[in-house]
């Protein structure tokens, strides 16, 4: 149940940013990803380099 949630979390975070009709939002989602994979293996008490309010 654990992994099914994580991965609808993730699912609706990234639903919307991949439709066709807005190819531009591709880059800044794939950057959101990358920085999402990482985030695990920063020191604690990193700042994220990527903020959500820049990609709306």
């Amino acid at each position: 149940m654990d992994v099914l949630m994580n991965w609808f979390s993730l699912a609706f975070l990234f639903d919307d940013r991949f439709d066709a009709s807005r190819p531009d939002r591709a880059d800044p989602t794939a950057e959101v990803a990358r920085e999402l994979i990482i985030t695990p293996l920063r020191p604690a008490g990193s700042r994220p380099r990527v903020l959500a309010d820049q990609h709306s």
